[in-house]
């Protein structure tokens, strides 16, 4: 109970402290200033920000990662500053609570003055947990940042418009609190949907107004660091036992109840299977799991596929996501790139008979896994991140007449040969 009036009394504080801050970030964002530098990403401290800041920096842009926080599964040198970074050493005496909110609001004007580009998501940047959430697109519009929104998840899903139910039941079973925000965060996607300049969704579409480039997934990884595995393993589970993975945040919203049982029933079976369920790890012990597992399952409720897959393909490893969704996926295949990726499109229903078809088939567990690690190469490495934003970009600031969003069309788009070569139609195994 004390916390609670605690936690109340230090919203009051943080709100009526920005309210007399207004004005000053009103002056800030009209006044006239020198060039603009910076592309910003923040402030979830989400491990896909640390990567496409630094698909620009290898670029030569001057691009920085400014978050209010850190994840325990990350590191915090994964990102180059925090709100706290903000504050002056001369008033660090003051109470940890008090140091963020005043590092929150100069990093909030530091965007304002010298941000060429914000990157963030439907929660917004610095102003998102208080009263004034609302102002901050429009600030950000009259300062001239140009700003670029890019969801994760939670900040853009309303439980009441989301087409699949299996989906919503997974988020209710997850992420409970979510469904008493719907409110909220449809009055956020309404309000950037406003002001923001470019939106990219990849496969959350359910409560999207809009979206401006057509692409299954913006997210990117360093190849560098996810390199791929070098041996392929020739057991079948009846000669020796295959390695099986899945990484799992939220056992209900990845399906992971329904990959345990697949494996134990193979298991009963006579199958030779060694299964990793990885929660709540570091990225870094991740990275050193995935080069010697043989499969790696990510999810089976959410139709499309995340950073655990794009890890596990980066890594050369065959992997199972839920693709078999027309709502999430067939504008994709008509009209992007998905017809390229060699995911093996897996559901509740048929996740044991997929698992089986890979244990059995050492060989094409290979052939998908060398698919798998060209895909990234070609659409989710930091190369590919910079081709993606370099032409935004250019519509921009160069040309606002540049078509984004068919940069990624099978017929008009910019990068139409060299297609990835895999056995899979339209993320299905279909025998000869």
């Amino acid at each position: 109970m004390k916390i609670s009036v605690i936690n109340k009394i230090k919203y009051l504080a943080w709100n009526t402290y920005l309210t007399a801050l207004i004005p000053i970030f009103f002056i800030s964002a009209v006044m006239p200033r020198k060039k603009r530098q910076y592309f910003v990403w923040g402030s979830m401290p989400l491990i896909s920000n640390k990567y496409w800041s630094n698909a620009l920096k290898e670029n030569n842009l001057n691009s920085i990662s400014i978050m209010e926080g850190v994840f325990s599964i990350n590191k915090k040198n994964d990102f180059d500053k925090y709100f706290d970074d903000f504050v002056p050493s001369f008033i660090r005496f003051l109470p940890t609570f008090i140091i963020r909110e005043i590092g929150r609001s100069l990093a909030f004007n530091f965007v304002l003055r010298k941000s060429k580009v914000l990157h963030t998501s439907f929660n917004g940047f610095a102003l998102n947990n208080s009263i004034w959430w609302w102002i901050e697109p429009i600030l950000l519009k009259l300062s001239g940042c140009k700003t670029i929104i890019i969801p994760f998840g939670g900040d853009a899903y309303p439980f009441s418009m989301i087409q699949d139910i299996s989906l919503r039941i997974g988020l209710m079973d997850s992420y409970r609190k979510l469904a008493f925000k719907e409110d909220a965060i449809l009055k956020r996607i309404k309000q950037w949907n406003k002001y923001s300049d470019i939106i990219i969704s990849g496969f959350m579409i359910d409560s999207i107004p809009r979206w401006d480039v057509n692409i299954p997934s913006p997210f990117t990884i360093d190849i560098k660091e996810w390199k791929s595995k070098e041996e392929y393993s020739s057991y079948n589970g009846r000669n020796g036992s295959v390695k099986i993975i899945h990484t799992s945040n939220h056992r209900g919203f990845n399906g992971t109840h329904f990959i345990i049982n697949a494996i134990n029933n193979l298991r009963k079976k006579g199958y030779l299977i060694e299964f990793i369920l990885i929660e709540n790890t570091p990225n870094e012990e991740i990275r050193k799991i995935i080069k010697t597992a043989d499969i790696l399952v990510e999810q089976l409720i959410f139709g499309g596929y995340a950073f655990s897959g794009i890890e596990g393909m980066s890594s050369g490893l065959p992997v199972l996501s839920n693709l078999d969704n027309d709502f999430y996926t067939k504008h994709h295949y008509r009209l992007s790139f998905l017809k390229e990726c060699p995911i093996l499109s897996t559901t509740p229903e048929n996740i044991e008979e997929n698992l089986k078809l890979l244990i059995d088939r050492p060989t094409l567990r290979k052939e998908i896994g060398l698919a798998s690690r060209k895909y990234v190469e070609k659409y989710h490495s930091q190369n590919a991140a910079f081709k993606l934003f370099k032409r935004i970009y250019d519509k921009l600031f160069l040309d606002p007449e540049l078509d984004i969003m068919n940069m990624f069309h099978p017929i008009i788009g910019i990068d139409t040969k060299a297609k990835i070569i895999h056995p899979l139609k339209n993320n299905k195994y279909i025998e000869n």
